[in-house]
């Protein structure tokens, strides 16, 4: 059962993304028949399900972030990272785990079925977030310039 607006659980049932391919399939086919008068306050049948899923993906994507991306870069914010070996490697192994946590928080929801187009707006919110708070420490304009010339 998908969660109610008095549970608790945020999140997308199991099967819940095959439920949405499926609703999703037939409002497709129910657009090749359309009524002959259009009803008031009809919608297609995904739009049911659209706020129950935006607040499961906006509550998964604050966990993630809260539990896990948030400190995959701990440390002070005046010390900028590290390349490994510049100029061949200009990452360092924080950024690699923080993009693959990144990469996994779009491929779970992707990958039990939730169509695009209903991930997606809390995704970008996600990542930046991220991105805002991570690139402090990343970025620093014209600092050691020479140690990341390209040969």
């Amino acid at each position: 059962t998908w969660p109610t607006g008095e549970s608790t659980i945020v999140e997308v049932p199991a099967g819940g993304g095959r439920v949405l391919q499926e609703l999703e399939a037939l409002d497709r086919m129910a657009a090749h028949w359309p009524e002959p008068r259009r009803r008031p306050g009809s919608g297609s049948l995904v739009d049911i399900l659209v706020p129950s899923v935006r607040a499961a993906m906006e509550g998964s994507f604050k966990t993630l972030d809260r539990e896990i991306t948030s400190h995959t870069l701990d440390g002070n914010d005046d010390v900028v990272f590290q390349p490994l070996k510049p100029p061949a490697l200009l990452h360092c192994e924080g950024v690699v785990t923080l993009w693959r946590f990144m990469h996994d928080a779009l491929d779970a929801p992707m990958g039990i079925g939730v169509p695009v187009h209903l991930v997606v707006p809390s995704f970008l919110t996600f990542i930046g977030e991220v991105l805002q708070r991570t690139s402090k420490r990343l970025v620093r304009p014209r600092e050691h310039q020479d140690s990341f010339r390209l040969r």
